[in-house]
């Protein structure tokens, strides 16, 4: 049985680092990404995101832009 995890960040550094982990993690099924702003823009962070995880051979994760 796999653990439901979502990911939310601004992808930063550190935030990118758990993109590219938590999906390929054994017993771990990430169950989207939110994607908010910090770092950079709400948008630069959201093609952040789809790069790394086309990169980590993830494309199937849905991610979602967040306003706070």
């Amino acid at each position: 049985m796999s653990r439901k995890v979502p990911v939310d960040g601004d992808r930063g550094v550190d935030d990118g680092q758990a993109v590219t982990m938590a999906p390929g993690a054994p017993g771990v099924r990430v169950l989207g990404i939110a994607c908010v702003h910090g770092n950079t823009t709400v948008e630069n962070v959201c093609g952040n995101t789809l790069r790394v995880l086309k990169v980590c051979n993830k494309p199937e994760v849905c991610i979602s832009r967040m306003y706070a």
